[in-house]
Formats: C-alpha cells, sequence, structure tokens
C-alpha cells in the first residue's frame, strides 16, 4: 500500500495507529512516500516502523490541532472586524440622518 503521508491513514494518532496494526496483522508492505519509509522492506516488518510511525503521526495530529486553532483564531477576528464595520457604517447613516 502507498500513501503519501502518514496523516492519510487515519484522522488522529489512535486511528493511524490501529490501521496500522490491521495492516501489520495482514503483513501489508506500507510505503509512506513522503519519508521514504516502508514497514515491510524485504518482506520482514522494519524494526524502526513502530517509533517512525507513533511519532510521525502525533506531529500530524498535533499540526491539526495547530490548524484548527489558527482557523478558528482567523474567524473570530474576522467576526470582530465585520462587527467593527457594521457599527461605523450605522454610525455615519445616523450622521446622515442628523
Amino acid at each position: 500500500m502507498v500513501v503519501e503521508e502518514f496523516s492519510r491513514l487515519g484522522r488522529n494518532t489512535g486511528d493511524v495507529i490501529r490501521t496500522l496494526e490491521w495492516l501489520e496483522e495482514n503483513k501489508v508492505n506500507v510505503l509512506v512516500r513522503n519519508i521514504g519509509l516502508q514497514s515491510r522492506p524485504t518482506g520482514t516488518l522494519n524494526p524502526i516502523w513502530k517509533m517512525i510511525s507513533s511519532v510521525m503521526s502525533s506531529m500530524y495530529e498535533a499540526e491539526l490541532e495547530n490548524i484548527k486553532c489558527r482557523t478558528a483564531a482567523g474567524r473570530m477576528a474576522y467576526v470582530e472586524k465585520v462587527e467593527f464595520l457594521e457599527e461605523k457604517t450605522a454610525r455615519l447613516k445616523m450622521k446622515q440622518i442628523f
């Protein structure tokens, strides 16, 4: 099985590890292209595979959380700006009326 990166195997670290365990039980060779690592390059389990796969999937999960936080902060800033502009527009309309 070929994947671009570990994050494509699941939604979070636990999900990725469960998927990798299932693939390991079924003796499927997994190639992660972005780091060039295979789980079973010679038919037997790569000794460093478990450690690298756990670390990388944890890093992807942390990055996903960072993206969610940055997106939420961006949305809040946008809402505050829109509210400010709406308030400013309302004040200008009031000045035009009087």
